[in-house]
């Protein structure tokens, strides 16, 4: 070997035929020590975590990510900065020894002395090794690098991974092959690896990506204390989503006692998984269950959920507190379940498909089991999310069961829908059931559009309907509603809109109530008749020259009449009353609309043809951004039919004629992007008091803390309030909570309390809930990494986010 000629003060640099690396330096942000107390607290929590084998799902990911640190292409030369550079022409080896740098693929190697063997493809480092791509980074004593095989070895290594936040530390960490790992006594954790919270070790760990693994004396650790070991441990190694235990949901509550919540997540392929779900109740029992996710195609998924429990506890009305009031049956019935069903599916001709299911065994099942992993919040949840579509009530006992096929045009569109409504105390009580059933009910809707070169425009509404009641009425109907308007405009002044339909509708009954010689096919035609007048004013007003930031306020006055004449319609049948009676109608309707719109400028970047001095272009233009800052409704109708009545008969309430309805105010305000007001509310000017009235105010900021809080007040029937909120205290606590009360009746609805501490790899949710019929303590315990449920199911991938 010669030795370097160069000035040991200056660097020497030069491009070598080998492979390279780059990416910034990942800078470590320091962990904050946990109190002794919280951290011993929460190591009896973990040990719960782990016992469920939630470590199969860490290391595999983890291993597998550093999978891009060793795969270099062997064509693309090594860039070489050090104090000193050697080149023995002998061996063909290349020595670099202080403050050495290398870079090749976005992937920089820094070292106190590296050795290059172009021919042979190998890589040696010593001293203060330090391997970045991207965020990741590998630090060792000494590496080894085949970058022929992409192999490698580090000797008392640090290995970061940044997506997942780990730690992965080793005697020796060895990459023997394409997916192939192995590492002497190695640490796990997403702490940092000086003083970790928690952490896994264990010895001999070999395993093989989308294989199986292996792992010797492998043991959870919660700070410095052993909180669970195992001598041996084989399982499985997926990385895109990976088949195992999911952390478990500790509650108590007086009503069912210690609970334990523990789902295991199945990954079946990329289109589809499952979970299952074991809730053990000390008071009620086991509850099972599973979720099933299937996705098809980019229009068409399922997810099938179901529960079952034999529980020990009935409604028997000795006194037993199992029961609830918002109905007056007992339940009796100890055999649970509740399935639901959503499904979107695409089918040929451009049609789809639509199926919900929601079958549940009694009426206070959805109530009983309301919160946790498979109760009724986190189903509506979820299907309200992936499917745009949510659940009937949970304090509705009528669940509805439908399968609907539709086809949309442009401008018209042909469905059929057929609907089982389910009354569950029916059901359960055996009693006679008079609910209507619709199956099926066919719908062709053409919207409003222009017939030929006229300035006629028409509408359609047709059904045609079979429906039925176990027990008495069974038949069908058809309606056809078609429409004829003519829009226009008077000069710059107004606009109007008069309209003419004509509503013809057929029965034909195949079952009466009681054969008491009604007809058994019916018709009815009835015409109506409107006029829709509007107009809109508006002024636009400066609020700072300088930023250009205007406010515009606009004002449209409308004013409709609607008339549908007097038509006895006691006869017809009654499969629903929204088509079988129609009401007259003989009424005018004003309403005044304000509205209050900000236009404001936010800097982006683009390409500005001004210039600065030094001759570079701006590049920031001024993009407009519009915001309604407030939007007040006041609307009110005047029934002429009421005002000529002479007879109680012809009035509303039976008592007096009063022919102006109640005012009806609605206000949406965001006078601030943190801030939101809603109010509506109906005032009678006859008892000069407020019918009803919604209120609620909503805030939050980009710190993270919300509230919301409002009053709801319905005149003889209800009043409440209700808040709830997050405040922020720090970076590592919050505290939630939440509140209704029924004023009227002087009781509490719902009451909660939590607190969420967040450490820099852990954290622990606590929380505090009593309603009327149950009190509930939770604790809820996240490891970084590990400890995170919930899956969306989305077009093309189900995404699993533990």
């Amino acid at each position: 070997m010669k030795p370097s000629t160069g000035p040991p003060e200056k660097q020497r640099t030069m491009n070598l035929l080998l492979p390279k690396r780059k990416s910034p330096d990942l800078h470590r942000t320091g962990i904050k020590r946990v109190l002794q107390m919280v951290r011993c607290f929460c190591t009896g929590v973990i040990f719960i975590l782990f016992s469920c084998l939630v470590l199969v799902a860490a290391a595999p990911c983890c291993f597998a990510g550093a999978g891009d640190l060793f795969r270099l292409t062997p064509e693309t030369p090594w860039h070489v900065e050090a104090d000193s550079i050697v080149y023995d022409k002998q061996a063909g080896v290349y020595a670099a020894s202080g403050n050495v740098v290398i870079t090749k693929e976005g992937k920089k190697i820094t070292a106190d002395n590296i050795r290059l063997d172009p021919a042979g493809q190998m890589l040696y480092a010593s001293g203060n090794v330090v391997m970045t791509a991207g965020d990741d980074m590998l630090t060792g004593r000494h590496f080894v690098m085949d970058m022929d095989a992409n192999t490698g070895t580090v000797y008392d290594g640090t290995l970061f991974i940044s997506e997942k936040h780990f730690f992965i530390s080793g005697d020796t960490i060895k990459k023997t092959g394409d997916d192939t790992y192995t590492a002497d006594r190695f640490s796990l954790s997403s702490c940092d690896p000086d003083d970790p919270d928690w952490k896994i070790t264990g010895q001999d760990l070999d395993l093989t990506v989308e294989g199986y693994g292996s792992l010797h004396d492998a043991a959870l650790w919660a700070g410095k204390i052993p909180v669970f070991y195992t001598p041996y441990l084989f399982f499985p190694v997926k990385i895109k989503r990976q088949t195992g235990f999911l952390p478990p949901r500790l509650s108590y509550s007086d009503r069912k006692g210690f609970q334990w919540e523990q789902p295991f997540y199945w990954a079946i392929s990329d289109s589809s998984d499952m979970t299952f779900y074991s809730h053990y109740m000390s008071q009620r029992g086991e509850k099972a269950g599973f979720e099933y996710r299937q996705i098809f195609d980019n229009e068409s998924k399922i997810t099938v959920q179901y529960d079952f429990l034999n529980d020990r506890k009935t409604n028997n009305a000795f006194g037993d507190d199992y029961g609830y009031e918002h109905d007056s049956w007992l339940r009796q019935n100890s055999d649970r379940y509740w399935l639901r069903i959503k499904q979107d599916q695409s089918l040929p001709g451009g049609c789809t498909a639509k199926l919900d299911i929601d079958f549940v065994s009694d009426q206070d099942y959805l109530i009983e089991f309301e919160d946790g992993y498979t109760g009724f919040d986190a189903s509506d949840r979820y299907f309200e999310k992936n499917f745009g579509r949510d659940l009937d009530e949970n304090t509705n006992p009528i669940r509805t069961n439908s399968f609907n096929i539709q086809k949309t045009w442009s401008q018209n569109s042909l469905s059929a829908t057929f609907r089982w409504n389910d009354d569950v105390i029916k059901r359960r009580q055996d009693l006679e059931d008079d609910t209507v059933q619709r199956l099926p009910v066919v719908r062709f809707k053409a919207t409003k559009q222009k017939i030929a070169d006229t300035p006629l425009y028409y509408e359609l509404g047709s059904e045609y309907l079979y429906g039925f009641t176990e027990d008495s009425l069974r038949g069908h109907r058809a309606d056809v509603h078609p429409k004829i308007s003519l829009p226009g405009r008077f000069e710059n002044f107004f606009t109007f809109e008069p309209s003419l339909g004509f509503r013809e509708t057929f029965w034909h009954i195949d079952r009466y109530a009681t054969d008491t010689g009604e007809k058994r096919s019916l018709s009815r035609g009835i015409y109506d008749a409107g006029l829709r007048l509007s107009s809109e004013l508006y002024r636009v007003f400066s609020l700072d020259a300088n930023s250009g930031e205007k406010l515009q306020h606009s004002i449209i006055p409308t004013v409709k009449y609607d008339y549908v004449p007097r038509k006895d319609q006691d006869s017809y049948p009654k499969f629903d009353d929204s088509i079988d009676i129609i009401e007259a109608q003989n009424k005018i309707t004003y309403s005044i609309t304000n509205i209050f719109t900000l236009k404001s400028f936010e800097d982006l970047p683009g390409n500005s043809t001004d210039t600065s001095q030094d001759g570079q272009r701006a590049g920031i233009v001024k993009k407009p951004v519009y915001r309604e800052v407030c939007r007040l409704k006041v609307s009110q109708s005047y029934d002429i039919n009421e005002a000529r009545g002479d007879s109680p008969e012809d009035w509303k309430n039976k008592k007096s004629r009063e022919p102006f309805s109640p005012v009806f105010i609605e206000l949406d305000a965001r006078p601030l992007p943190s801030l939101k007001l809603r109010a509506k509310a109906h005032w009678d000017q006859y008892s000069d008091k407020w019918t009803d009235y919604d209120t609620e105010v909503s805030f939050s900021n980009e710190r993270g803390d919300r509230f919301s809080g409002g009053y709801r007040y319905n005149r003889n029937v209800s009043e409440s309030i209700y808040g709830i909120g997050t405040l922020v205290l720090n970076d590592d606590l919050s505290l939630y909570g939440q509140y209704e009360r029924n004023i009227m009746e002087g009781t509490d609805i719902k009451k909660e309390i939590g607190m969420v501490y967040r450490a820099s790899c852990w954290s622990v949710d606590l929380s505090y809930m009593s309603e009327p019929d149950d009190r509930t303590y939770l604790i809820k315990v996240n490891l970084y990494g590990l400890g995170e449920i919930g899956t969306d199911i989305s077009a093309g991938d189900i995404k699993s986010t533990w």
